[in-house]
């Protein structure tokens, strides 16, 4: 999972530079195992925090299943398809910037 974790860093990394504005900071559970994830917008790249208790107080959440987040990786599924089928959900804080970075990053190739 962790490595599936840094891919998506790395993407996001990506789907970062498309973007006009700088996302915000997010949080990232996988249920199921219920890992929790931060993930900080810095100007320049993405950081992330594996491991986390819990979300960022006041920020958005991101939730969705190990599953997923590996379709969403291989490009089988895209941002939107996942949240189409409720696979993956935003909530709480102002989740359009999170949103359209996911859209960006997660994109079929």
């Amino acid at each position: 999972m962790l490595a599936d974790l840094r891919k998506f860093q790395a993407r996001l990394e990506g789907g970062r530079r498309a973007m006009t504005e700088r996302p915000q900071s997010f949080s990232l559970v996988l249920v199921g195992p219920g890992l929790w994830s931060h993930f900080y917008a810095s100007p320049s790249n993405i950081l992330a925090r594996y491991h986390t208790t819990g979300p960022l107080d006041g920020k958005t959440s991101v939730i969705t299943h190990h599953v997923v987040l590996k379709s969403l990786l291989d490009g089988s599924l895209t941002a939107e398809e996942a949240v189409a089928r409720g696979l993956l959900t935003y909530s709480d804080g102002d989740a359009v910037p999170i949103r359209q970075l996911f859209e960006a990053a997660l994109h079929s190739s």
